[in-house]
């Protein structure tokens, strides 16, 4: 080699050397240029996980490489948990991709030295609803969640979730229309005027004890061996065990339309003189207090609601006293037309019709999202901060955060109810799916 040659070379290193420096330090220390306003600009980062993790990171539809050594041909991706240094500053689209889940994706703007952090993104299982049984009724769950009482006609059967083992008892008749509720031990069902043994399958007809028809069965809240119900204008308690029937409470001059027992506390809707109706509260059924409702037909909503609340056709009340030794029992009147809800901690998610609203006491509702179908039936997520909504004919993830979105999970249509495990994995749907009706279940 000539000297010239070398001389050339060795000039060339050290301008080369002076270029490549300014441009490392730079981007040690977090800054990039911006060639477009040719100006220094800090750059920004982005933290994501993801649930389940090891999700692969897509940034403007390209994929990110996990290290330097791609660049020598080995193909490993980034994946989640990350933290993304060194991004110019500008409109990116972030998206998450994992095999088996539904993907995601999110448009952000990042400003120069932000940290954006996206938090735990939870994916959702993408998987068609598997069929646990082949037939058209109706479904509730035992309070520990173990079991599920499946309604068809003269036929309940009793579904070991665990296994999903299948028990079917007979019914006397046809019972598929009928009120269902499991009692605190999950043993005894009553269905319309039956009580029915889920381990011994003995049944008895409530209505020979009094020998009437009889409404509005409810187990106690606390004795798994009492039960309540309505017939001859009268409140009346049966105990099990020793086969006694006693009345309670005598309605004959203010007829009862529907009785509540919670938390203790005994809420009683009656029919006036005038044809109004009353609320009647107390934790004595002797010593009750009045409080005169607005015109209406009410009834107490009893599916899963940490307060009582009553509701007609055009509007609902929670039932709330935050002071129940010193304090009035108090109305508080939800804005919107209420027609399913369930609580959330201290906050009741409730939908109309068209609408699905959050509801947190006087003066706090806010409309969460509008859908285009009635909704049947909702179940929040506490622990993936979103909310299951059964339409007529799908069963959609309202999933909230940062920038709610909305899935398509399963094309379940005329969803009759449903339940989510603890560990909101699972849930268990009654409805129809591809013309096929059944219970199913779905992994999510």
């Amino acid at each position: 080699m000539t000297l010239l040659k070398r001389r050339f070379l060795f000039f060339g290193f050290v301008i080369l050397f002076f270029v490549l420096i300014p441009i490392v330090l730079l981007y040690a220390t977090g800054h990039t240029i911006n060639w477009r306003r040719l100006q220094l600009e800090k750059t920004a980062t982005i933290l994501i996980d993801s649930e389940p993790n090891n999700a692969t990171i897509l940034f403007n539809g390209r994929r990110l490489p996990a290290t330097f050594l791609n660049f020598f041909g080995h193909t490993n991706n980034l994946t989640t948990n990350a933290r993304i240094k060194n991004l110019a500053p500008g409109e990116y689209t972030v998206r998450l991709e994992h095999d088996g889940y539904w993907p995601w994706e999110e448009q952000i703007l990042l400003s120069p030295g932000e940290a954006y952090n996206f938090g735990t993104v939870n994916l959702y299982r993408r998987s068609e609803p598997a069929l646990v049984m082949a037939k058209n009724g109706r479904i509730e769950f035992s309070n520990d969640k173990k079991n599920v009482a499946f309604i068809d006609k003269k036929n309940l059967t009793i579904i070991n979730l665990a296994d999903e083992t299948k028990n079917t008892i007979t019914l006397p008749k046809d019972l598929a229309k009928e009120a269902i509720s499991w009692s605190a031990d999950h043993v005894s069902i009553s269905l319309g005027a039956f009580l029915i043994d889920s381990t011994t399958q003995e049944i008895i007809d409530l209505s020979t004890k009094v020998k009437s028809s009889l409404t509005n069965i409810q187990w106690d809240e606390n004795d798994n061996d009492i039960l309540y119900f309505l017939s001859k204008k009268k409140l009346w308690r049966y105990q099990k065990s020793i086969n006694a029937l006693t009345t309670i409470y005598d309605g004959t001059n203010l007829p009862i339309t529907d009785y509540l027992q919670k938390n203790l506390t005994w809420y009683l809707i009656v029919r006036e003189a005038n044809n109004s109706e009353s609320l009647l509260s107390g934790d004595n059924l002797a010593d009750l207090h009045t409080i005169a409702l607005p015109a209406g037909n009410y009834s107490f909503y009893k599916s899963s609601l940490q307060l009582p609340l009553l509701f007609d056709e055009r509007r609902a009340f929670v039932l709330d006293n935050p002071l129940p030794l010193l304090g009035q029992l108090r109305l508080v009147e939800i804005p919107a037309r209420f027609t399913i809800g369930q609580w959330l901690g201290n906050t009741l998610v409730y939908a109309t019709p068209f609408e699905l609203h959050r509801f947190s006491g006087e003066n706090d509702d806010v409309l969460i999202s509008r859908f285009g179908d009635p909704i049947t039936a909702l179940w929040p997520l506490e622990k993936k901060a979103a909310i299951l909504v059964a339409t007529d004919d799908s069963l959609r993830l309202l999933a909230q955060g940062r920038k709610p979105y909305t899935l398509n999970l399963a094309s379940l249509s005329q969803i009759s109810g449903f339940w989510v495990s603890p560990d909101e994995k699972t849930m268990y749907a009654s409805g129809s799916f591809k013309n096929k009706p059944g219970l199913y279940r779905l992994s999510l």
